[in-house]
């Protein structure tokens, strides 16, 4: 599931690109942890690459669900890339 926030880059054996755009707030941050969950259940093996360039704003609920990614289990190798 792929959303306005969170949209597949690439993907490979090894790294999985995810680009974040816009305004992640406490509104939109549940959108945002469906769609990270989806595209990380869908392409579990390898790095996960955020790719925020195209951020302009993040709550610290927007920031509590990468977070939440980056503790979990399946997370272990969480990149952040700008």
């Amino acid at each position: 599931m792929e959303s306005a926030l969170a949209k597949l880059a690439s993907a490979s054996d090894d790294k999985v690109v995810i680009n974040l755009a816009g305004r992640i707030t406490a509104d939109n941050a549940p959108e945002l942890k469906d769609a990270l969950t989806a595209l990380r259940s869908q392409h579990a093996a390898g790095t996960l690459v955020l790719d925020v360039d195209k951020l302009d704003y993040i709550s610290s609920a927007g920031l509590r669900v990468l977070l939440g990614l980056a503790k979990s289990r399946d997370s272990k190798n969480l990149t952040p890339e700008r």
